[in-house]
């Protein structure tokens, strides 16, 4: 969190409004907006959030290439049938 008795810090995003907290990861002032909380941590985008937890990371590229290789068999099965 930003401390109070500082100058008015405005986030990287939204340069119109004053920030609430900085990203846990780059350090960029965020605000309301750009704020994805979890826990106690605060981060201004999903690349800051999954670079800062490298488990989310390595899920989301095994779920997505789950995925793919789930469409790639449907394919091969439609195939087959003709």
């Amino acid at each position: 969190m930003i401390p109070k008795d500082d100058p008015v810090i405005f986030c990287a995003y939204h340069p119109e409004i004053a920030a609430i907290a900085t990203c846990s990861r780059c350090g960029k002032p965020i605000c309301y907006r750009c704020q994805h909380a979890i826990g106690k941590k605060s981060f201004c985008s999903l690349r800051c959030i999954l670079l800062f937890y490298p488990a989310l990371l390595i899920r989301s590229l095994i779920s997505k290439f789950q995925w793919m290789i789930q469409k790639m068999g449907q394919g091969w099965k439609w195939v087959r049938k003709k």
